[in-house]
């Protein structure tokens, strides 16, 4: 079957089948690892981080994949990664949480602790023996990441692990910075990697629908030039879903044509668009992206939508916008940005 999901991908075998280039971001970490050295991954949103930091995890023995989508402390950072090591670490903490009555007990524990917050983790890889463990961190907000490996930078010097951590922020605040010694940037894909992304997509499938992947990769590179692995995932599967797709396609050129005309101002603004839409004018991703002020993406957003290539649409008190690649014309690209849409829908209500 065509495998156009957005899900990142896997440790396993079968989706290290469809992971493409990032031969020499994938070196370069574990030459720094090799030497006991950490790295951080950075990169626009849907440059595929989750998937580079997965492939880590399939090639090295000795690692440990945590998701820190939801935590929002560092007492709870430190005692989930405790935890990828002894299960019973950070259950103290959590009761605490439940029953307030165990508050005596959290506080035994800490005056046994001391000041030293990383006295769990430290416990923890020595109960598991764990020394040299490779710890492979996604989705930790900035503003975690540079307490963490900032105001912890001595400490966690000490503690016998590897770090390698994926972020948005394309750089560290001081003294964060100082603890990584490797920065990767995951760059979009270029023309021959899209169309190789896309033939590997399209492997395990009927003849009929491989003979129409095979055009959709023959025909997206070109159009798109360059762009992130969700971007190229998405055009694909909103011209594979449409009724018509070689009309679809007909419509991508011509939307292409459109954005070439765009000043260089404008393009970067719906490329921003394309990388972490659908977005009010003062998303910071998109101000960090683009690199203008807010009062600037306003005029050229509201320029994009006269043109035809933004569509705009409210959540409570704010406008948001987002590309209208097909939009009108596609099921795909509808399916495509609901998830990024109701997060963005979201944001903008709190």
């Amino acid at each position: 079957m065509l495998q156009l999901s957005h899900r990142p991908l896997t440790a396993s075998d079968a989706d290290g089948d469809l992971f493409v280039d990032r031969v020499d971001a994938l070196a370069s970490v574990e030459r720094a690892l090799d030497l006991r050295l950490n790295a951080y991954v950075t990169g626009p949103s849907g440059s595929g981080k989750t998937s580079f930091l997965r492939r880590i995890e399939a090639r090295r023995e000795s690692t440990a994949f945590v998701n820190l989508a939801r935590v929002t402390s560092i007492e709870g950072l430190i005692g989930r990664l405790a935890a990828t090591f002894d299960p019973t670490a950070n259950n103290v903490s959590m009761s605490v949480q439940l029953f307030p009555a165990l508050e005596d007990k959290r506080r035994s524990v800490l005056k046994e602790q001391g000041t030293d917050q990383l006295g769990v983790l430290r416990k923890a890889v020595a109960t598991a023996d764990a020394s040299g463990c490779t710890m492979l961190l996604d989705n930790l907000s900035t503003g975690l990441l540079v307490e963490f490996f900032g105001r912890q930078r001595d400490e966690l010097w000490e503690v016998p692990l590897r770090w390698v951590v994926a972020g948005d922020a394309s750089a560290l605040e001081p003294p964060a910075d100082t603890f990584f010694d490797t920065f990767l940037t995951l760059e979009p894909f270029g023309p021959d990697v899209i169309r190789d992304l896309l033939l590997r997509r399209g492997q395990h499938t009927t003849p009929e629908q491989q003979k129409l992947m095979q055009r959709v990769a023959n025909t997206l590179p070109t159009l798109l030039g360059s762009a992130t692995p969700r971007r190229v995932i998405s055009t694909a599967r909103s011209v594979i879903l449409d009724s018509d797709p070689e009309s679809h396609l007909k419509h991508l050129r011509e939307q292409e044509y459109s954005r070439l005309k765009l000043s260089a101002t404008a393009r970067l603004v719906l490329d921003a668009l394309y990388a972490c839409g659908p977005a009010h004018a003062g998303n910071e991703q998109l101000l960090r992206q683009v690199g203008t002020t807010r009062s600037r993406v306003v005029q050229v957003l509201k320029e994009l939508e006269e043109v035809g290539l933004v569509r705009s649409f409210r959540a409570g008190k704010r406008k948001l916008y987002a590309p209208a690649l097909g939009d009108s014309r596609s099921r795909g690209t509808t399916a495509g940005t609901e998830t990024r849409t109701t997060a963005a829908i979201a944001e903008a209500r709190r």
